[in-house]
């Protein structure tokens, strides 16, 4: 039993895996036993599971985006002058600092998800992690008063994207530049979340901060961070 235990970890290099089959080889042993004890577990076997578990890689946590980064980054993309690419980063990493949103809900929400009050943003997430019942979730993000203030942004973009209030479509899309005309302008379906951590990680690295502490969920955990 050890020796296939063993192989089954070797085979998969995976911890989890190798619970799995303990546990199964376990439950199907037990059926078996009248008096006698059940060899999985025996001080081998978690000998076994307790080196693999060691083992196992760490984990490292991407850090916390700070409001100081979210502050610079909308300081190099959200100019007077900025063009919608730059537009669109700025307002991603300030949606998601200021909503707490995981990536799954930031990029299902559309523009018919938003209602805008002269002090407020309310935005409802049709789907979300700890929605077990799945009616949505409501968040609000208060107005400020200066050029960081997240609802302002996010108007902005929608004004340059020329998206209508009632559009069922994804708010953050892929661009695509006409040379022509130099101007950028939504495309397709909703952003991946690959290519959304390709341009985040961009925009970070342009502001001159080590992309490789931080992932799209560190807008999320700084926001909940920095309330």
């Amino acid at each position: 039993i050890v020796v296939y235990l063993f192989k089954v970890y070797q085979s998969s290099n995976s911890y989890a895996s190798l619970v799995m089959a303990h546990a199964a080889l376990k439950w199907f042993h037990s059926f078996g036993l009248s008096n006698g004890a059940n060899p999985l577990d025996s001080s081998i076997c978690h000998n076994l599971l307790e080196a693999a578990r060691r083992n196992k890689p760490v984990t490292v946590k991407k850090a916390p985006i700070s409001a100081e980064i979210i502050k610079d980054i909308i300081d190099k993309f959200a100019g007077s002058s900025a063009n919608l690419k730059d537009i669109r980063v700025a307002c991603i990493c300030s949606l998601g600092f200021a909503g707490f949103f995981r990536y799954d809900e930031l990029s299902n929400i559309a523009s018919m998800h938003l209602e805008f009050f002269p002090d407020h943003l309310r935005v409802f997430v049709p789907r979300a992690k700890n929605d077990i019942y799945r009616e949505g979730n409501y968040v609000y993000i208060k107005r400020l008063a200066n050029k960081y203030c997240p609802v302002a942004l996010l108007e902005r973009y929608i004004s340059m994207c020329n998206i209508e209030l009632s559009s069922s479509v994804a708010l953050f899309r892929p661009i695509r530049l006409f040379k022509s005309t130099n101007t950028y302008k939504l495309y397709g379906g909703k952003l991946s979340y690959t290519r959304c951590r390709e341009i985040f990680k961009e925009c970070l690295k342009e502001i001159g901060v080590d992309h490789k502490l931080y992932g799209l969920h560190s807008l999320r955990a700084g926001g909940a961070t920095s309330a």
